[in-house]
Formats: C-alpha cells, structure tokens, sequence
C-alpha cells in the first residue's frame, strides 16, 4: 500500500505546524516540517511487511509536530493493525514540551476518528511520546539516561 491510498485526516495538516507551533522555538532549534509527501518517500524503504506486523516498532527520535508519527500511525492502521497495537509500537522523542502535547492530540486525532475527546490510549500515548534531548534518553530501556552511570566519561574533560 503506497501513502497515496491513506486517509487524509485533520492530524496531518500542516496548518498545525503553521498556526500553532512557536515559530520563534523553531527557528532557535532548527526545526524543519516534514511534508507528507517526504514521508511517503520515506516510507518506501520500510518492508511492506512491517506496516502489516502488529509487533514491529516504529520510532521518530526528532519527533517535531508529529509529522512522521502520525503518518506512521495512519499507516499501521490502514494496513489492518489494531488502533491498540498500532500506539503501543510507536514511539517519539521531542525536545519541545509544546510539540510534545501537539504530538499527543493530534496521535488522539488519528486513534479517535477525527475526535479530540479520544482519551482511551493516554497511558501508552504518555509513556512511548516523551519531552527529552535523544542524546540524554536510553532508547533501549525507554527512559532517561543516568548520567553518572560513566556513559560520557570519553567527554569528561574535554
């Protein structure tokens, strides 16, 4: 299934990214917009068997506005996974607290059919889209990293 047969919902439009996001902390981070149809480009390096395995986990560690996510997010669920599997195999990490709460609406979005009432996957949401630096998170354990645990000796006096 290519992305031009996925459903164009309100989470995708860019106008969250002109008309919400601060774009004054965009400009300061460098922040860049991934159009959909970038993503799309993307994704043709993925295994088409990926999108349908209810297992495989998906991950944007520069996160943004969700661009990427909620992409993803569409995809999985167009290619038949369940709304449950599909947010529990989807995870991001956002260095803007603001785009992390647009993250989560717009992931409710998707997962509540256009609705932003949808609350039922707020735990999973919560736990796998989180505010950090990806170079302060350990991904493999999913939570922040101990910086005394000697991780950035090599740097120590540098």
């Amino acid at each position: 299934m290519d992305g031009k047969h996925l459903k164009r919902n309100s989470a995708m439009d860019n106008r969250y990214n002109e008309h919400i996001v601060d774009t004054d902390t965009a400009k300061r981070n460098g922040e860049v917009w991934t159009p959909p149809e970038i993503i799309d480009e993307l994704f043709k390096y993925i295994p088409d068997k990926d999108w349908y395995d209810p297992t495989a986990t998906f991950f944007d560690p520069t996160a943004g506005s969700g661009n990427i996510l909620v992409r993803m997010l569409e995809r999985r669920l167009n290619s038949g996974i369940s709304k449950e599997d599909a947010i529990k195999t989807l995870y991001g990490i956002e260095l803007e607290e603001q785009n992390v709460f647009l993250i989560k609406e717009r992931l409710r979005t998707v997962l509540g059919d256009g609705k932003f009432e949808n609350h039922d996957y707020d735990n999973i949401i919560d736990k796998n889209i989180v505010c950090s630096d990806f170079f302060d998170w350990d991904i493999e354990n999913w939570k922040p990293k101990d910086k005394s645990t000697g991780q950035f000796e090599l740097f120590k006096d540098v």
